[in-house]
C-alpha cells in the first residue's frame, strides 16, 4: 500500500510541475503573440487556442496536488467550533463522500473518453483536436484526487491540520 501511496504522490507532483511549466510557456506565449502583432506582423497561428486547451489542462491536472496542499476552501469557523470527536466523524465524512464523488466523476469521465475515442470525435476550433484528449485530465484528475481522499482517510494526512489558515 506504501508503494501505491507513494506512486500516487509522486504522479501528483509531477503534474503539479507540469501545470507550473504550462502556465510559464503559456505566457511567454502570449507574450511573444502581443508582440508580434504590434509590430504588425501576422500573429503566431494557435497560441489563444493552445492557451485555451492548456489552461483546462491546468486547471484539472494542478488540482489532486492543491487537495495535498491544504489550498482548498473550507469553513474553518465551523470546524473549529465542533467537539474533537464531532470534528473527526465529521473529517471522516467528507472524505468519504469527497472520495465517492471524485470516482463518480473520474468514471463518467472516463467513459466519455472512451466514447469520444471510439467515435472518432473532435473538437473543432483552429485546429481538429480530438474530444477525447478533452476528458482524459479530468477523469485522471478525479481519479487522484479520490486517491487523495483515500490518503485522508487512511490517517496519512489530514485536510484540516497543518492547513494554511492554521499558520495564519
Amino acid at each position: 500500500m506504501k508503494l501505491l501511496f507513494d506512486l500516487q504522490r509522486w504522479v501528483v507532483s509531477a503534474l503539479a510541475v507540469l501545470s507550473a511549466v504550462l502556465l510559464a510557456l503559456f505566457t511567454v506565449g502570449i507574450c511573444l503573440d502581443v508582440i508580434v502583432r504590434t509590430s504588425g506582423f501576422k500573429p503566431l497561428p494557435y497560441t489563444a487556442t493552445l492557451v485555451e486547451y492548456g489552461l483546462f489542462y491546468v486547471t484539472f491536472l494542478s488540482a489532486p496536488w492543491l487537495l495535498r496542499d491544504k489550498g482548498h476552501v473550507y469553513v474553518d469557523m465551523v470546524i473549529r467550533t465542533l467537539s474533537p470527536r464531532t470534528r473527526h466523524i465529521n473529517e471522516m465524512l467528507v472524505y468519504v463522500l469527497g472520495m465517492v464523488t471524485c470516482l463518480i466523476l473520474a468514471y463518467a469521465a472516463a467513459d466519455l473518453t472512451i466514447d469520444s475515442f471510439i467515435r472518432k470525435d473532435l473538437d473543432t476550433r483552429d485546429f481538429d483536436m480530438p474530444r477525447w484528449m478533452l476528458f482524459l485530465p479530468v477523469s485522471l484528475s478525479f481519479f487522484l484526487l479520490a486517491m487523495e481522499f483515500l490518503t485522508f482517510l487512511s490517517g496519512r494526512d489530514s485536510m484540516y491540520r497543518g492547513s494554511r489558515s492554521d499558520q495564519l
